[in-house]
């Protein structure tokens, strides 16, 4: 049986490392995450989470770069006490730190899930960190286009399936509930969707679920007292298996509202907003095309709508008609899955 370390900065609940663990462990592996801050003034702990028990606590002293050498140490460390068959790291700094610490024990696999675009630093750690690994695992081909080597490994991000199949779809408008999942940020822009329930006649407006949490969580919310959206419900972050399996079983449609101006300048990256979708059976409204998203629109499982509120006001009139396609969600799902099974060697 394989055993797995999985190191990350980005602990986000339901994240790529968390993906990866969770099909991992559900497929019989033992794995341990070492979760470190991402910002150098966080105040927060780095954990050690073994599969067996509760996380383990270090705490932290302040102090900018010497924090991400001892987050360089400890996951050296770490890695070496923890003897695993695979090592993944989803940054370099972590990748680095499980190169040095296992020195050709297990093998050592770099994972970048983006690309910092003008950051001349992190990419070039990226570059320098994928010399030292075994083997390099990046979220898009373009990403993997950017280190030009050989031998580089295409794995998407993992989606996970909490539904049972595709919902029946009510034949009004006014009862079908839409979803949104995922960090409330500028780049993930849910303006324009609030803009154009306003625009619809409050009889024939569908509701909206709303799960996450960030930055534009206030102004979101007092947008929706301002134009009287009585029908938009904000849940907060969902952490469990039971609260995301409530969600997607809850809703009829999901909204991917990624501000095409803010994409273009951030990174590659795959939408796993939209892969979840998918593989949950809920069709999808997207509003930018990222990397595989023209894949989910040719195969019926979404369609690419407006970015003005007037043009989402009109495609949510049509959506009663729309269904997903339930055999291409699967072939989607199952192709994600033997491409991660492949990598880590099932």
């Amino acid at each position: 049986m394989k055993t797995f370390l999985l190191a990350t900065h980005r602990h986000l609940p339901w994240g790529t490392a968390d993906r990866a663990a969770y099909y991992l462990t559900r497929n019989g592996c033992p794995v341990t995450t070492i979760e470190h801050p991402l910002r150098p003034d966080s105040q927060a702990c780095s954990l050690l989470i073994p599969s067996e028990g509760p996380p383990q606590r270090v705490p932290r002293r302040p102090g900018g770069r010497r924090r991400y050498l001892e987050d360089f140490r400890l996951t050296a460390r770490w890695s070496r006490s923890g003897t695993p068959d695979t090592a993944v790291g989803f940054d370099a700094l972590c990748a680095a730190a499980l190169a040095r610490g296992l020195r050709g024990r297990a093998r050592v696999v770099l994972y970048l899930v983006d690309w910092t675009s003008g950051s001349h630093l992190v990419n070039g750690a990226n570059r320098l960190t994928a010399r030292l690994v075994d083997e390099i695992w990046c979220i898009t081909p373009a990403i993997a286009a950017r280190l030009a080597r050989p031998g580089i490994r295409v794995v998407p991000n993992l989606p996970l399936r909490f539904a049972d199949g595709p919902p029946v779809v009510p034949g009004r408008l006014a009862d079908i509930r839409l979803g949104y999942i995922g960090h409330l940020t500028a780049e993930q822009d849910l303006t324009p969707f609030l803009q154009a329930l306003a625009l619809l006649p409050a009889a024939t407006r569908p509701s909206l679920v709303i799960a996450g949490d960030g930055p534009c969580r206030t102004r979101y919310v007092r947008m929706c007292a301002d134009m009287g959206l009585d029908r938009v419900v904000f849940t907060g972050r969902l952490t469990t298996e039971q609260e995301l399996a409530g969600f997607y079983r809850s809703i009829h449609y999901g909204l991917a509202p990624y501000n095409s101006g803010r994409v273009r300048q951030t990174a590659q990256g795959d939408s796993i907003k939209a892969a979840d979708y998918v593989a949950n059976y809920r069709f999808v409204l997207m509003t930018c095309r990222i990397p595989g998203t023209d894949r989910i629109r040719d195969d019926g499982l979404g369609r690419y709508i407006p970015e003005n509120p007037r043009g989402i006001a009109g495609s949510l009139t049509e959506l009663p008609g729309a269904r997903v396609n339930a055999p291409a969600a699967d072939a989607f799902l199952e192709e994600r899955c033997r491409i991660f099974r492949e990598v880590c060697r099932l």
